[in-house]
């Protein structure tokens, strides 16, 4: 059995021996590969040897990701001496004895699936021929190095019994050149797309189809921590952690591109799951809301006259650099991402697009305020103003994360925050 090696700075040197069967790897200690890094999920995915020489390493709907060949990853098929990345922590794959795969990257030692024969040249061509194999045309493409192939090209390896196709380049998955054109085709329709076309979609988007059982879940959720916080400073810090973690999850989903929500963040440890987030969001709200919070502080307890027209602007600032604090924080996860020489040239480089993000962060707050007073006038039903406004809220909560995702997906480049994608 293989291995694998930790080279994130900080790890780089730590080892974990591999088992027979599935590793499932994460930050709890009930996992068979246990990693302590704040990135990582709890339950962050599932390792597995193939007899061939392969690491077959999958996903599990984890909150930062695994990524191969810096592409974000559901299921990936990585050879010996290859690296692949989950959450923040890189992680290298070695053999204890060096298969065939890792000395000729080409071969790999499973036994292969013998290629079909060409057939016959016909008179028209259907696609392009592919140059190693002229009668054959062009069929498959890589998803690492975007290559074309033909079927005589690939690597074909039986895995788990199912037949897998591999670059002969780079080793990577390769799909029907039909499928990778569609995905291609959607990746660039998704990049092009203006900022200002995304905006109604986004609004949208919670009462589709796919988006309102989330909804209606989330606001049942939403309302019974809530209404349970009122009871209990643990439940409280419980709801808000959770909260701004699955705030987070959507934030760096579609950050990445994803069109789909996603699931629930883990609830497995108190501290990284629950606490750490809590301590995030009230950072990130203390940094930007903190100078008002302070101002009003001072003049209640000197009892003297607050003067509004300071007063306003502070909390006009903290509207202004909340959200973007709020996107910074998560898409970094930590705390120094709050820090205004990474904030404020942000907010610069997008204010035209910046100024709807905090139009709707405003609104979501002063339509919370407003209808959950006016529904308590007007509703003698105890419970149904809560619910109501339990819904509303949690509405434009996904919509405004999804709103930062989608700018941050836009924009990447021009923000530069990671050197990978600059």
């Amino acid at each position: 059995m293989g291995k694998l090696m930790l080279v994130t700075d900080g790890f780089a040197g730590v080892e974990f021996p591999l088992s027979p069967g599935a590793n499932t790897v994460g930050r709890n200690p009930g996992n068979t590969i246990e990693i302590s890094h704040d990135s990582v999920s709890g339950s962050h995915g599932v390792l597995e040897e193939d007899p061939g020489g392969w690491l077959v390493v999958r996903d599990n709907d984890s909150t930062n990701g695994t990524y191969y060949n810096g592409e974000m990853v559901s299921e990936a098929y990585v050879t010996a001496g290859e690296t692949f990345r989950l959450g923040h922590v890189d992680v290298k794959y070695v053999a204890n004895q060096p298969s065939a795969v890792a000395e000729t990257p080409s071969a790999p030692t499973a036994a292969p699936i013998p290629p079909a024969e060409p057939t016959a040249s016909p008179a028209k061509r259907s696609g392009k021929a592919c140059k190693k194999h002229p009668d054959n045309d062009l069929a498959y493409a890589c998803t690492g190095c975007k290559q074309k192939f033909c079927l005589q090209c690939v690597n074909q390896v039986e895995i788990n019994g199912k037949t897998k196709k591999f670059c002969p380049t780079c080793r990577t998955k390769c799909i029907s050149l039909e499928k990778f054109k569609e995905q291609r085709k959607a990746q660039q329709d998704r990049e092009n797309r203006s900022f200002w076309k995304c905006v109604p979609e986004l609004l949208k988007y919670p009462v589709t189809r796919q988006g309102l059982p989330l909804l209606l879940m989330g606001s049942f959720l939403y309302l019974v921590l809530d209404f349970a916080a009122m009871f209990s400073l643990k439940i409280a810090i419980a709801a808000a952690g959770y909260l701004f973690a699955y705030m987070q999850k959507i934030i760096i989903a579609t950050a990445n591109g994803e069109e789909d929500l996603p699931g629930w963040p883990d609830f497995s440890d108190w501290f990284t799951d629950i606490l750490r987030p809590c301590f995030m969001m009230v950072w990130t709200f203390a940094i930007s809301f903190g100078p008002a919070v302070l101002y009003m502080i001072h003049h209640a307890t000197s009892a003297s006259d607050m003067n509004m027209g300071v007063l306003f602007p502070l909390y006009a600032w903290g509207f202004l650099y909340f959200p973007m604090a709020l996107l910074a924080v998560a898409m970094a996860d930590s705390f120094m991402a709050v820090n205004p020489f990474v904030v404020l040239p942000s907010i610069t480089r997008l204010s035209g697009q910046y100024i709807v993000v905090c139009s709707l962060f405003f609104a979501m707050v002063a339509i919370r305020y407003i209808s959950e007073r006016l529904l308590s006038l007007h509703l003698e039903i105890m419970i149904l103003p809560s619910v109501i406004t339990s819904v509303l809220a949690l509405y434009f909560l996904v919509v405004e994360m999804r709103m930062l995702g989608t700018m941050y997906y836009l924009n990447r480049r021009r923000l530069g925050w990671f050197r990978s994608e600059r």
